[in-house]
């Protein structure tokens, strides 16, 4: 059962004060973080020759759709830098080995040098790069205003519906979801493995909608159901691909929109208003410190192979801003004790990082660099919300565990 609703103005208005303090004090970490990016993104530029790095493209939220620090890293760069070298070195030493088994030795060492001497090549960061090669983040060109403005208008979709009660949430989500599920299918086609979108559809869509009618016990009944529509659909449809490839893709891409996105109804239907705002809000601060912390301070990679702009300090970043949002958005559930909400912000941090390295994950996968483009200066849906989809599960069986305790 949904929580009384009596004190939800008192709770969205506290949000909107909370949000102006938070503004303002984010406007002076991302002038610190744009200036630190320029800084870096100017050294990287002439240490490996790249020139023409205009102020315009530097600018740290031109379209990047995960947060990731969008100018190019010196050390990233500079590995780039030292594999084109030992690139040219194995390749004078296979001239000079040529060269002795000819008998020409002297000519061999006049190569190898001219080899080694070769300038590297520039690195053009808004190219993906080859297999096996550091990839630098691209450089983003949506200015700030465009992201900004986008954000303003995700706030009133999302907290808008969510204020109105739980059918205006889940039909929210349902669009959410909807557009998600085309996403996903639109990364299948890109990999040459078309998902059977009617029947993905068809389950996917019917899980937030269970959730919404019967809760959390439904998803269980509803989830095979979907798989079992997919399963028998694809034994009636020509094949363009392999059986196994489009189903398992299509079932996953149920799994990981339809699925974790019904937990984001489930959240609505069981905590209200106020678990909504809270858990939107930590979730947003933790992405936000986690990319403030990796600009300013990150050195270390926390899986390079995956994203190279994520490193150890933007997740330590990312757990405290989470506290301090854990700590900020207490009033939206005042019965909770602050050590409780406190380690649940820590666990949502973590649920979303890890949610945005897959969501990277599948992007490099498919030879991408956005899922779409339905969000001006984010990307596309699952690019804003990845760590969403992964933390909801996370909070609802929080808020369960916390119901049972009988602090809500």
């Amino acid at each position: 059962m949904m929580p009384s609703a009596a004190n939800d103005p008192q709770i969205a208005l506290r949000l909107v004060e909370t949000l102006g303090w938070i503004v303002g004090g984010g406007s002076v970490l991302i002038g610190v973080s744009r200036m630190v990016a320029r800084t870096r993104a100017r050294k990287a530029a002439a240490a490996i020759g790249i020139s023409g790095v205009a102020p315009a493209e530097e600018d740290l939220f031109e379209g990047q759709p995960d947060f990731d620090p969008p100018l190019p890293d010196p050390d990233e760069l500079a590995e780039v830098a030292e594999l084109a070298a030992e690139v040219a070195a194995e390749v004078a030493a296979e001239v000079a080995a040529e060269a002795v088994t000819a008998a020409a030795l002297p000519a061999a060492l006049q190569v190898a040098p001219v080899v080694r001497q070769q300038p590297v090549p520039p690195v053009d960061p808004t190219q993906p790069a080859p297999p096996g090669v550091p990839v630098t983040p691209a450089v983003i060109r949506a200015p700030l205003w465009v992201r900004l403005g986008t954000l303003i208008a995700l706030a009133f979709a999302i907290f808008l519906p969510a204020y109105f009660g739980p059918v205006s949430w889940a039909l929210a989500v349902l669009a959410l979801v909807a557009a998600g599920l085309g996403e996903f299918w639109d990364m299948l086609d890109a990999v040459e493995t078309p998902p059977h979108r009617t029947f993905g559809w068809a389950a996917g869509l019917m899980l937030p909608v269970t959730a919404l009618v019967w809760g959390a016990s439904g998803l269980g009944p509803a989830l095979v159901a979907g798989l079992l529509v997919i399963g028998a659909g694809s034994l009636f449809v020509k094949e363009e691909a392999s059986l196994n490839a489009r189903m398992g893709g299509t079932a996953l891409g149920v799994l990981y929109v339809g699925l974790l996105g019904a937990h984001l109804v489930l959240i609505g239907h069981d905590g209200g208003f106020g678990a909504i705002v809270f858990f939107v809000m930590v979730v947003q601060l933790a992405d936000v410190g986690g990319l403030m912390t990796g600009v300013l301070f990150g050195k270390r990679k926390l899986a390079p192979h995956i994203s190279p702009g994520k490193t150890l300090e933007g997740a330590i970043g990312s757990f405290v801003a989470a506290a301090f949002g854990a700590w900020a958005f207490a009033f939206a559930l005042p019965s909770v004790p602050l050590s409780a909400l406190f380690a649940v912000g820590v666990a949502l941090a973590a649920a979303g990082l890890i949610g945005d390295l897959l969501a990277s994950g599948f992007k490099r996968g498919a030879g991408l660099k956005d899922f779409g483009k339905v969000l001006p200066g984010h990307g596309g849906v699952l690019d804003r919300f990845d760590g969403y989809l992964f933390a909801a599960p996370i909070f609802w069986a929080w808020l369960v565990l916390i119901r049972w305790m009988g602090w809500m």
